[in-house]
């Protein structure tokens, strides 16, 4: 068990340095990288986006 938990971990460092080289040898427009970081900002946050807030202010009431 633990030999399988050690290869693991050996495996997703591995992948994730090999990944980390890949992309520090690409030449990234910056435009590409803002848009990357600003997608993922939203994406890690998206449970705390005011969307239902938002749908309020933007559909008529009742009243109207």
């Amino acid at each position: 068990m633990r030999l399988q938990v050690a290869i693991a971990c050996f495996l997703v460092l591995f992948g994730a340095v090999e990944l980390l080289q890949w992309f520090q040898k690409r030449n990234w427009p910056m435009p590409a990288i803002v848009l990357a970081g600003f997608a993922l900002s939203l994406v890690s946050n998206y449970d705390k986006l005011p969307l239902k807030n938002l749908r309020r202010y933007l559909t008529p009431s009742e009243s109207e």
